[in-house]
């Protein structure tokens, strides 16, 4: 695992050296952003340059050992805040159908009733499933929804 702070002083913008080392990595490394900025134009930046892991310098210790567990085991880790929106515009490290296959969960869709909504077949949403809590570091579909209920996603 690596963790970098991106304000390190460097001589190109942190966004070019964010980019280079993620190209450069073994497939296996984590890059974890630790820093202080904690904005979303600074946290969807790091995400779309294709940092998968941040964690905020500002959050408490158990915050930052919990983030460090999940990102061991595998799982996307960003803080809290970028769930939680007062207006419409809110990141999700869910994909839009991962969004709607997990609103469909939530209100007791089983994965045959889902497959049919959406004209998908079992297996893609169980492979939806599979995947959204993985990267929530989710047990089950159960603990998936309730995660994203306390991050507030379905809030939206």
């Amino acid at each position: 695992m690596i963790l970098l702070d991106i304000f390190m002083p460097r001589g190109r913008h942190w966004e070019q050296e964010l980019s280079q080392l993620i190209q450069n990595k073994k497939p296996e490394t984590h890059v974890c952003v630790i820093s202080s900025p904690s904005d979303r134009e600074y946290l969807q930046t790091a995400f779309n340059t294709g940092v998968k892991e941040y964690i905020c310098k500002t959050a408490d210790s158990n915050e930052i050992r919990d983030a460090l567990f999940r990102i061991q085991r595998g799982c996307t880790y960003f803080p809290p805040q970028m769930w939680q929106s007062q207006s419409k515009h809110y990141y999700s490290p869910l994909t839009p159908r991962q969004q709607e296959v997990l609103r469909l969960v939530a209100k007791g869709g089983s994965n045959k009733v889902i497959a049919r909504r959406l004209g998908l077949t079992e297996g893609t949403v169980k492979r939806h499933i599979y995947n959204l809590c993985q990267t929530l570091g989710a047990s089950n579909r159960v603990e998936a929804v309730e995660l994203t209920r306390q991050q507030g996603l379905f809030s939206q």
